[in-house]
């Protein structure tokens, strides 16, 4: 799946759900529930190693399952009650960049999860199906290598905190495995990673 495309899709169906009013993104509807738009950055580690890099003059990295840049858009529903419903479309990924060659592995989350809201407090969890997870090395001399998984399931626990009145910090931890099957291993690979991440809402 083309990232670009992706994020266009994604951006296209927050922004058809969201109420959108003269006065702004941010709306109440008529049965007192409030939308917001919401654009999500974060840094997660965590996971099996997928691929590990050495570099010709020293050094090592690696790519692992449950890195390790989180970007994602959405929207949040807040009821009257303090409950809020959020939908969001993510990219998920970690890569290492040399002048050999190049490791990747991404994966395209979608979200729903429900939270609580207190003052400046949310704390809640959900279900996330992660699409095309995908890992690749391309080494000059060598070609390219892809491995596909199966789209997987998992379960997210988050806390996020107001700091600002539009920008939310947050702890989230999620929990996935990654199905594999190949000639070099039959098992599934722990994506399992906790992560923090900055929301803005609009």
């Amino acid at each position: 799946m083309n990232k670009i495309a992706f994020f266009l899709l994604s951006l296209t169906l927050a922004l058809a759900t969201t109420p959108v009013l003269a006065e702004g993104a941010s709306s109440l509807l008529d049965d007192g529930t409030k939308a917001d738009f919401i654009v999500t950055a974060g840094y997660t580690s965590g996971g099996d190693d997928l691929i590990d890099v050495e570099y010709e003059r020293g050094g090592k990295d690696k790519i692992t399952a449950g890195g390790e840049i989180l970007l994602g858009v959405g929207v949040v529903f807040l009821s009257n009650e303090n409950f809020e419903l959020q939908l969001a479309a993510n990219y998920h990924f970690d890569d290492v960049s040399a002048e050999n060659g190049d490791a990747s592995f991404e994966r395209y989350p979608i979200d729903v999860l429900i939270f609580r809201r207190a003052d400046r407090h949310r704390f809640g969890g959900g279900l996330t199906m992660h699409l095309s997870p995908s890992a690749e090395i391309d080494i000059d001399g060598t070609g390219r290598e892809t491995v596909n998984f199966e789209t997987a399931y998992g379960a997210v626990l988050e806390y996020d905190y107001q700091v600002l009145s539009k920008v939310w910090l947050g702890l989230r931890y999620t929990h996935i495995s990654y199905a594999v099957d190949s000639i070099f291993r039959n098992s599934d690979i722990d994506g399992s990673n906790f992560g923090l991440t900055v929301n803005f809402r609009f």
